[in-house]
């Protein structure tokens, strides 16, 4: 029996799945989900433009790119640190191709169910999930050191599809947090949600995000909260990651 997904987790499957997730673990992985509830959004924004469905695809191309590129450059293993990883199959792919690096994947749900998957799937894969509270740093450290990960060793951190729906405050604080915990090189990839208000972005871009995230907010009352660059920009600046590359609608539109 498949596992069914969330409107907003089987949306994005199903506009990516043909094209960032060809590898043979990524194909399998999602087998075991029934995205149909995504189905029944994705026909509500399927008219708003022609490629509108490209907008997914283009933010994973960029971000696996980013992951890749860390990793092919590093002398040593990294360990790869998915905040709020719902169902992505980003550390399955990334496992297989990259098997001598670690990948860990933080959620508050869905943990459980994905680490039987992996079990059944990848019995021997580097891929390890911790259910936590992501803003709750020092409970996620206790968890993420019992499933191995280590302080000592250089750690990608990845959000994407996360900043969205966590109030900013709350946001730079667990980056802060989470940087003083980490004694080896920390890099941070990410995607914001511009905002459109205050930065020009094309049109299908800023017409997607407002039909989405108000679809989304009238489902389950789910707030959102939108960026500058400048301000992005100024405050990773501040936590003084090793590397950082981060994206918003009208980079991701420039870059692929």
């Amino acid at each position: 029996m498949r596992t069914p997904l969330s409107q907003t987790s089987a949306l994005v499957l199903i506009c990516d799945r043909d094209i960032s997730y060809q590898s043979p673990k990524s194909k399998e992985f999602l087998s075991y989900l029934d995205l149909s509830e995504g189905k029944k959004m994705y026909d509500k924004i399927k008219h708003l433009g022609p490629h509108v469905d490209e907008v997914i695809p283009n933010r994973k191309f960029l971000i696996h790119d980013y992951i890749g590129k860390i990793l092919n450059d590093s002398k040593s293993p990294v360990q790869v640190l998915v905040m709020a990883c719902g169902w992505d199959p980003i550390m399955v792919k990334m496992s297989e191709e990259f098997p001598e690096h670690s990948f860990f994947g933080v959620d508050n749900e869905s943990v459980q169910l994905q680490e039987k998957i992996i079990q059944e799937i990848m019995p021997q894969s580097s891929v390890f999930y911790v259910q936590a509270d992501i803003t709750h740093v020092e409970y996620l450290i206790e968890k993420l050191s019992e499933k191995g990960w280590k302080k000592d060793e250089p750690t990608c951190l990845v959000l994407e599809g996360i900043s969205y729906y966590i109030n900013p405050k709350r946001l730079w604080l667990m980056l802060s947090d989470f940087k003083k915990n980490v004694k080896a090189g920390c890099f941070i990839c990410g995607d914001f949600l511009v905002d459109w208000r205050k930065q020009s972005i094309s049109k299908i871009s800023e017409t997607l995000a407002l039909t989405v995230f108000d679809m989304i907010k009238e489902s389950c009352s789910q707030e959102y909260y939108p960026y500058t660059t400048r301000k992005i920009r100024q405050n990773l600046e501040e936590l003084n990651f090793d590397k950082v590359q981060f994206f918003t609608q009208d980079e991701i539109q420039k870059k692929r």
